[in-house]
């Protein structure tokens, strides 16, 4: 698989969640839904797929796995920070480096304010 954003090769890397592949040359990851749901509240993961399904607009991207465009959300009225990339046909969202450690951290606002309202 090719990194959407630098085309260089994808590595595997495997996870207590799964596989994640990520970029050696420029940090970019991707995963599918499935290993995503793992970490992220439900919420969020509900959130990011309407908002791709309702909002998302091709990009120039295109997917690791399946070579189609990714979804971003350049331009429309959803914000995602960090920004992400998501590809409806076969589930993989690609997350660029500053993203990718953003979730690492624990630091999204987006997953902290997800997570505060379900424990509500």
């Amino acid at each position: 698989m090719l990194c959407a954003s630098c085309s260089s090769a994808l590595g595997p890397r495997r996870t207590e969640h799964g596989v994640v592949w990520v970029c050696d040359r420029c940090g970019t990851g991707a995963a599918t839904l499935g290993v995503i749901r793992k970490v992220v509240p439900r919420g969020f993961l509900q959130h990011l797929w309407q908002a791709a399904q309702q909002h998302g607009r091709p990009s120039a991207q295109r997917c690791p796995s399946c070579t189609q465009p990714l979804d971003t959300f350049d331009g429309s009225p959803v914000e995602m920070s960090p920004a992400l990339a998501v590809c409806r046909h076969c589930y993989f969202v690609v997350l660029e480096r500053t993203a990718l450690a953003a979730y690492r951290l624990g630091e999204h606002p987006a997953l902290a304010a997800t997570s505060e309202r379900s424990t509500s």
